[in-house]
């Protein structure tokens, strides 16, 4: 089977309860983006992710259909 294969099932069929005991930080951030919105951007540089790919990972997750504050920075 080809990854893109296993995400078809979309962020919708994740167990929660599995992330919740295998994944603490990143069910807390899901929680924290869930009850406060996000409170940070995506920095970017040239186009490329430098910070915040936890978050990103979250929101796809999450099923996020939003838009997402993003900021190119200079390093």
């Amino acid at each position: 089977m080809k990854l893109n294969e296993l995400f078809e099932a979309g962020p919708y069929n994740i167990d929660w309860n599995r992330v919740a005991r295998e994944s603490l930080p990143l069910f807390m951030l899901a929680q924290d983006i869930k009850e406060n919105g996000i409170k940070e951007p995506i920095l970017l540089k040239d186009g490329k992710v430098v910070d915040g790919i936890h978050r990103m990972f979250v929101l796809w997750l999450m099923g996020y259909k939003g838009d997402v504050p993003t900021k190119e920075v200079v390093l």
